[in-house]
């Protein structure tokens, strides 16, 4: 054991000085060609990074200080014309001394009443204008008596909260009796005779179809969400169909957002949903106890920044390359050379043992993908170190290299040839029998015997032959190819041994 490993221990010495250079080589190119593209990625990335940068400060300066505030303005405006002058109209009806007087005298006669809703429904654009009386329970309206209100009614709840409540009038949303399929903003108003007695509701409606057009064209223009809360912080009003924008909707769940909203008149926060950075705004309508909420996701606009970064991506793809076309120019020619070294044997210009090494087994490889048959001939110059003994080395690699040459020219292309190690030839035969690789050897051996070498004479060659079996290894391949050589010599040479 020993001594086979002071043997193998100076041939693996030698081996690894001889590829050290073009690894090293292959390293330094490979390491400079990575700190090129680091660089490279790191400078142009820093500057992509800085432009997304400035992009979201621009983004969040827009949605922060421009497009939700004049949004919440716009809207609040709106609420005043539409829902808040309501309340003045409404509290004038309720002053209204000829309509106290028409009630106390027993609500004579219905006409009156009429006139009287379907003048102030025009005069103010009220969508619809009502008075429901104490004593009798009648809705009255511009049409005349819808119904009469009751206490076991939902839809009749609001005549009996507010006659309880202490405030003088109550803002609901709610479905117009007049038109049950229209959602209106009601301000109900009460009506008091002499000694603050309730003798019943005044009001009018507006319905909030002109107000959703308007958040709605708000919002697909400037990518917003609108809601409104009432005093309690919940949901009253989207023009989402009545529902909340699903984002600003689970955040105005949590209570203490609630709590903010209900302490802040006008405030200002942000939440994270989703992974994504939102702004809200928020007014509180007093008069109608509402609070308006307008929300927009922080987006960078895609348009402007996609193009700088592609601008930005496409340089820098370009410099890399350019760069490592540069890299790849002054080291390939060297580089190239030194691997042609590293896998061909420099006497002869076959592969040498490595890549022999490599070749048999990416195609023992394929061999058992595909279950196909592979042959190795392995056959040794008979009496080299006599050769070379008798008419020097320069002859000895002569012979080697014409009948490198003559044995090549006699393969197939898919068959592979290289010098598996001093005088040592190593035939790779895909798709071959043990058959089929002996009658190549029996062949070549004629081929190196009949024709004399200038200057040396006649030469000859013994061979081994070794079918690969199913699922064999490459070593184990390698011993008996070697085993069938060992035979051929010691049966004299000159001969084919195939097992």
């Amino acid at each position: 054991m020993s001594v086979t490993l002071g043997s193998i221990g100076p041939r693996l010495r030698a081996r690894w000085r001889r590829l050290q250079p073009q690894d090293s080589l292959a390293r330094d190119r490979w390491w400079l060609s990575v700190q090129l593209s680091v660089t490279l990625t790191v400078g142009f990335g820093a500057v992509a990074l800085f432009t997304y940068a400035n992009a979201l400060a621009a983004a969040r300066r827009q949605v922060v200080e421009s497009t939700l505030p004049l949004t919440l303005d716009a809207l609040s405006a709106d609420l005043q014309q539409d829902f808040v002058q309501p309340i003045l109209f409404a509290s004038a009806m309720a002053a209204n001394t000829l309509l106290i007087d028409w009630v106390e005298q027993g609500e004579q006669p219905e006409a009156a009443v009429q006139r009287y809703l379907s003048r102030v429904q025009a005069q103010h654009g009220a969508t619809t204008v009502f008075f429901v009386s104490e004593a009798s329970r009648r809705y009255y309206h511009p049409t005349g008596i819808l119904k009469t209100v009751s206490p076991g009614s939902a839809q009749d709840a609001w005549f009996f909260r507010l006659r309880a409540s202490a405030s003088s009038y109550e803002v609901n949303l709610d479905r117009d009796t007049a038109d049950p399929s229209r959602t209106t903003v009601f301000v109900n108003y009460k009506l008091l005779g002499d000694g603050g007695r309730f003798l019943g509701a005044v009001g009018l409606g507006r319905s909030t179809s002109q107000l959703t057009r308007r958040i709605q064209q708000a919002e697909r223009t400037n990518g917003i969400q609108v809601m409104f809360l009432d005093g309690r912080g919940r949901i009253l009003f989207s023009p989402r169909r009545g529902q909340a924008p699903p984002q600003l909707q689970r955040a105005i769940a949590q209570q203490r957002l609630r709590d903010s909203l209900r302490e802040q008149p006008r405030g200002a926060f942000q939440f994270r949903q989703g992974g994504e950075l939102i702004y809200v705004r928020t007014k509180r309508i007093p008069e109608l106890n509402w609070t308006l909420v307008v929300s927009q996701p922080l987006r960078v606009p895609s348009g402007p920044l996609w193009s700088s970064l592609f601008q930005i991506s496409l340089t820098a793809l370009l410099t890399l390359i350019l760069a490592l076309l540069l890299v790849f120019r002054l080291t390939g020619h060297h580089h190239h050379k030194l691997a042609r070294l590293a896998h061909t044997d420099p006497l002869t210009g076959l592969w040498n043992r490595r890549q022999l090494d490599e070749r048999v087994r990416s195609e023992l490889d394929r061999a058992d993908r595909y279950g196909d048959e592979l042959s190795l001939v392995l056959f040794d110059i008979d009496h080299f170190k006599a050769i070379n003994d008798r008419f020097g080395h320069a002859a000895g690699d002569r012979v080697l290299v014409e009948l490198a040459g003559r044995v090549r020219a006699k393969l197939r292309e898919s068959d592979g040839l290289g010098r598996w190690g001093g005088e040592e030839f190593l035939v790779l035969m895909p798709h071959s029998t043990d058959e089929e690789a002996h009658q190549l050897a029996e062949k070549l051996r004629r081929l190196v015997a009949e024709t004399p070498i200038e200057g040396v004479g006649t030469v000859t060659a013994s061979f081994g032959v070794a079918q690969r079996r199913p699922l064999e290894s490459a070593e184990s391949l390698f011993r008996r190819v070697d085993g069938e050589l060992y035979r051929a010599k010691q049966a004299g040479r000159n001969r084919v041994m195939a097992g």
